[in-house]
């Protein structure tokens, strides 16, 4: 029996998800079984996107499927890894590694797949390792004011809904971005504080004034540099700006520096359990 089972559907080049499995193996290590002689993975990484695309498109191999569901069954927990817009609550995303938009994944249809991996009669530990998997509809608000938030209309309550009753499931998601600690394979979890801060960057970064302002800096910016009076002041500002974009991106890559966001390992805002029973 492995500890985790890892179902990797984050992007056609298995990356992101990767650096995930990669920092979760610091905090279950293989073991060494002296009976077997030979160590023992602690976690199995599954590369589900072509999976996946065979299964939706009806060509899928039967054998693949029922290996997957034994390794599932098998397992204590079972992560699944998609990438989550902060502001979609309908589906997740496989990265384009090409950076085009992505492919689309809708909680109807992962719904479908996970019921078709999951075995009647068994109740499987489940993790979304989805940034803003269990943010709202009203992504924007502050989701730390529990009592204003439906949290009825967040992608993991609709994928959950899809799931059951036809599976038992103990499914948790997390309302920022996710990643884990290189250095302890702990979940590490952006803060609210963080995330109003992204929204309220976005919001600003799309006024007319400042638009017209960058657009005045990348013509000049060259110019500035060729005298000893700007230049100090055009790094300084070229720092900040690279900076502040890194916490802008739509998608993150998987494994987030630990000095990048503000982290609040102490709650877990959504916590689905046995059908419909949900506590927040």
């Amino acid at each position: 029996m492995s500890e985790i089972i890892f179902l990797n559907m984050a992007d056609d080049l298995h990356v992101d998800g990767h650096k995930a499995v990669e920092a979760l193996k610091i905090k279950h290590p293989d073991q060494f079984s002296k009976y077997r002689k030979k160590r023992k993975k602690q976690i199995v990484e599954i590369e589900m996107v072509p999976f996946f695309r065979a299964w939706k498109a009806g060509t899928g191999n039967v054998a693949d499927l029922v290996k997957i569901r034994k390794q599932i069954t098998e397992a204590k927990t079972v992560m699944l890894s998609i990438h989550g817009p902060m502001n979609s609550v309908n589906y997740g995303l496989i990265r384009d590694p090409q950076g085009g938009g992505g492919e689309q994944v809708s909680y109807q249809l992962l719904g479908r797949l996970i019921r078709a991996l999951f075995s009647a009669g068994h109740c499987h530990n489940f993790t979304l390792v989805t940034c803003f998997a269990a943010r709202s509809e009203n992504y924007a608000a502050n989701h730390n004011l529990l009592a204003n938030i439906d949290w009825t209309n967040s992608f993991a309550y609709k994928l959950f809904n899809e799931i059951t009753p036809q599976r038992e499931v103990r499914m948790t998601a997390r309302i920022g971005e996710l990643s884990f600690s290189t250095t302890s394979g702990e979940s590490e979890v952006q803060s609210e504080l963080s995330i109003q801060g992204t929204i309220d960057n976005a919001a600003l970064l799309a006024e007319a004034g400042v638009a017209e302002s960058q657009v005045w800096w990348e013509k000049n910016v060259s110019r500035l540099m060729t005298g000893d009076t700007h230049q100090q002041f055009v790094i300084d500002m070229t720092i900040a700006k690279n900076q502040g974009a890194a916490g802008l991106v739509a998608l993150c890559s998987g494994l987030i520096a630990p000095d990048t966001l503000i982290r609040d390992n102490t709650n877990q805002l959504l916590r689905c359990q046995n059908e419909s029973e949900t506590d927040i």
